[in-house]
């Protein structure tokens, strides 16, 4: 409804006008954000539920992710009390002598089609260093870091059982 709504305002209004609206709304929208209105955080993930799409965050911002005309699910971090579960997905962090080593679980998780690690994020606290590995099948699940953070933390996403966070 809204964009025939727009594409009728785009039909009718000189350029100049169509500029001064846009930049009218954008004003409103900015001066009347509140604090708990529905807004995006730098690196968050998104899921389409409908085709799958995987979104991160790159810019913190407000309003609503939409992918397929639905509004996409924010991932959080799997919080399980199961043993078994966490010692397969939580992300270990190694200090090397040159580098931080990053493997998914204490136990090897399995990378079958079936079930398997998508990809492993090494992420400093201050977000500004951001490292990520998409994995391949049978490949195993692990990435090294070189970096001069030394508050680090990482994040490994299962197809299976969801998003898992490890920390040094």
């Amino acid at each position: 409804m809204l964009d025939i709504f727009i594409n009728l305002l785009c039909k009718t209004l000189l350029p100049s006008d169509i500029s001064y609206l846009c930049s009218e709304i954008i004003f409103y929208v900015v001066k009347n954000h509140k604090k708990g209105d529905a807004m995006t955080n730098k690196l968050e993930l998104y899921k389409c539920n409908v085709c799958n799409n995987l979104v991160e965050v790159l810019n913190d911002g407000f309003g609503e992710l939409v992918c397929c005309n639905k509004p996409m699910e924010l991932i959080e971090c799997n919080t399980s009390e199961i043993e078994e579960l966490n010692e397969k997905h939580i992300p270990v962090i190694e200090k090397e002598i040159d580098h931080m080593r990053i493997r998914v679980g204490a136990v090897m998780h399995p990378m079958t089609m079936e079930h398997h690690i998508s990809f492993i994020q090494a992420i400093s606290n201050d977000k500004k260093y951001v490292k990520t590995k998409f994995l391949d099948i049978n490949e195993t699940p692990e990435l090294n870091v070189k970096t001069s953070s030394k508050t680090l933390w990482s994040r490994a996403l299962c197809n299976i059982h969801g998003l898992f966070r490890g920390e040094i």
